[in-house]
């Protein structure tokens, strides 16, 4: 009895380590990105109540833009357009649009403007810079 109350405990103190562990661990990770503020609020994705979440968020962490869509209903399509006149276009599907990915390395550094647009019309625009 005394002994599986002591198993029970370090159990719980391992959990609770690992938890706050992940917790810390995640902190530490956004610190390092800079997240991408977009203009307006219009990304409806189709729905017919009103809704101040939008499900969309980027941020670029040196030459990496990463978006991020918790709906899973929308293509999304990127465009990025540099100052210098750098551009990227690409239609990702709903499938493969919960974490898109794209590596800048290639891009000059300078200023960018982020655009996405789903396939009902809602559009966000967003600018960051690769330094």
């Amino acid at each position: 009895m005394r002994r599986q109350r002591l198993v029970q405990k370090c159990i719980s103190f391992l959990l609770v380590s690992i938890l706050a562990g992940i917790y810390a661990f995640n902190l530490s990770a956004k610190v390092m990105e800079d997240d991408i503020d977009f203009d307006g609020e219009d990304w409806k994705e189709g729905k017919r109540s009103v809704t101040t979440v939008i499900p969309v968020t980027a941020s670029i962490n040196e030459c990496l833009l990463t978006i991020q869509c918790t709906t899973g209903r929308s293509d999304i399509t990127v465009c990025i357009t540099g100052d210098d006149g750098f551009s990227y276009e690409k239609m990702y599907p709903a499938s493969e649009a919960d974490l898109i990915i794209i590596d800048l390395a290639s891009a000059p550094k300078g200023s960018y403007t982020l655009c996405l647009a789903n396939q009902w019309g809602d559009h966000l625009m967003g600018k960051f810079e690769i330094k």
